[in-house]
């Protein structure tokens, strides 16, 4: 009787050793992938706010003035509009 009631103890401190080994490693391993992960997210972070200040810099009026310039196009001097006299689709 003692010796069975001596074997299930070691038995069920056996078993709960190994479920706690495998949860500390099961543990360690998804700490290393969020870690993994936030590194991840902080290098496209800084590249997404990089890629902001290039859009702000290329998207800048004085650039793209700049930019018009070099291929020759000017300002208009005379704005010309046109409006239609009767609209087509109530002539009849």
């Amino acid at each position: 009787m003692k010796s069975k009631l001596l074997a299930i103890i070691i038995v069920t401190i056996l078993s709960l050793s190994l479920i706690q080994l495998v949860i500390s490693h099961r543990l360690a391993t998804s700490g290393e992938k969020v870690r993994l992960l936030e590194a991840e997210i902080s290098l496209l972070e800084r590249e997404n706010n990089r890629l902001s200040a290039e859009i702000n810099q290329i998207a800048s009026l004085s650039r793209i003035a700049s930019e018009a310039e070099k291929m020759g196009l000017t300002k208009a001097t005379q704005v010309l509009r046109l409006t239609p006299e009767i609209p087509v689709a109530m002539s009849l």
